[in-house]
Parts: structure tokens; C-alpha cells; sequence
């Protein structure tokens, strides 16, 4: 991502910086925590970041590991979503959730 492709934040559309720590990409480790985190829950989590049942039905079917779930998922939601699959909203659909310490462990320096 570079900062002409960058329209979810002010300091990116305005290039103060090239990716703000906001919209910068997911890291591999930090999905995966994601996923072991709300493994359970992952269902409510996809429906707060804004996938439909269907896709999550889909999912569901495609992968019996529901750890592989979420990260498709996740995976899912970023290309469904696009320029909106932020760091802030999976933290504030994390948040949401109760999963609010994780949140902040994972995106300490966001």
C-alpha cells in the first residue's frame, strides 16, 4: 500500500506520512492471533466487520479448522472491503466483542 492508495485517514491523504501505523497492512502473526483469539467467535466477528451470513456460511463449509476459518475470513473481509478493512475497525469489532485486551496487545503501537 502507498500513500496514493490510502483513503481512510487524514495524515495519509494529506502524505504527512507514506502509510500511517492505522493503514498499514496486516502482518501474517498478527492475523493469526486474530484467529486464535476469537476462534470461537469468529462468526460474530465476520458480522460486525460486515460479511454476510451467506459468505460466512460458505466459509464455514470451505474450512473445518476454524482457526483457517477466521484468516479466510479476515482475508475475505480486506478484499470485500478494500480501502475500509482498517487496523481501527478490526480493533473496534474486536473491542466489541469483549476481546478489548487482545485488541490492544495486537495493535499496541497503532
Amino acid at each position: 500500500m502507498t500513500d496514493s492508495d490510502c483513503t481512510t485517514c487524514f495524515l495519509c491523504v494529506i502524505k504527512l506520512l507514506t502509510v500511517c501505523v492505522l493503514c498499514r497492512p496486516f502482518t501474517p502473526d498478527e492475523l493469526r492471533q486474530v484467529a486464535q483469539t476469537v476462534s470461537s467467535d469468529w462468526n460474530s466477528l465476520g458480522i460486525r466487520l460486515g460479511v454476510s451470513s451467506a459468505d460466512l456460511d460458505a466459509l464455514n463449509r470451505q474450512h473445518s479448522d476454524s482457526t483457517r476459518a477466521v484468516i479466510a475470513m479476515l482475508a475475505h473481509w480486506m478484499q470485500l472491503r478494500r480501502q475500509y478493512a482498517t487496523r481501527s475497525a478490526l480493533k473496534g469489532a474486536l473491542n466489541g466483542l469483549g476481546f478489548g485486551a487482545v485488541a490492544t496487545r495486537l495493535f499496541e503501537h497503532d
